[in-house]
């Protein structure tokens, strides 16, 4: 997770929150977990600590091809993501002392191979809202009570990975 999606998710934080809003990317030694520091635009100098924890992964290859493709392969990924206030003592910008937004994200990925340079995939996002154990009781039950074990966010992405070879000297 950490050594492959890292600029990945970077480009995405800055895509929807603003070219700077990444602070800092501190490396762990665990692969499967990745943690931001964040700036978003508009949070009024408000940090944010995001990390990133793979809970669980599967992988399957399907031998039996029947739509052309030459190779064919599905991955699900489930990451934990716990969002918190991350400002320090610093005059004038407020800390906010409330507990951080826990979200489990499970991402499906369904791999064709279509040419030797082509992979086209079928990716499916569905995010679920956790309660956190210190966060206040009336608040945790109400996270459970609306979501009620339902996704609260499915995003459904057509991906294409096409490979770029260098040019031959002429």
């Amino acid at each position: 997770l950490a050594f492959v999606l890292s600029p990945v998710i970077e480009s995405i934080c800055r895509a929807t929150m603003g070219a700077k809003a990444v602070l800092d990317v501190p490396r762990g030694e665990d692969p499967n977990e990745l943690a931001f520091v964040l700036s978003p635009e508009g949070a009024a100098g408000q940090l944010y600590r995001a990390d990133l924890k793979v809970v669980g992964r599967h992988s399957e290859s399907n031998p039996e091809v029947t739509d052309g493709a030459l190779l064919s392969y599905d991955v699900c990924e489930v990451i934990r993501q716990v969002v918190s206030p991350a400002n320090g003592p610093n005059p004038g910008v407020p800390r906010q002392s409330r507990p951080p937004l826990i979200k489990d994200v499970e991402t499906t990925t369904l791999y064709r191979q279509t040419s030797p340079d082509r992979i086209e995939a079928l990716q499916r996002t569905l995010t679920f809202a956790v309660p956190d154990p210190n966060q206040d009781p009336a608040m945790a039950g109400y996270i459970v009570k609306v979501a009620q074990g339902r996704a609260i966010d499915v995003r459904t992405y057509d991906v294409v990975y096409t490979r770029v070879r260098p040019a031959q000297p002429a």
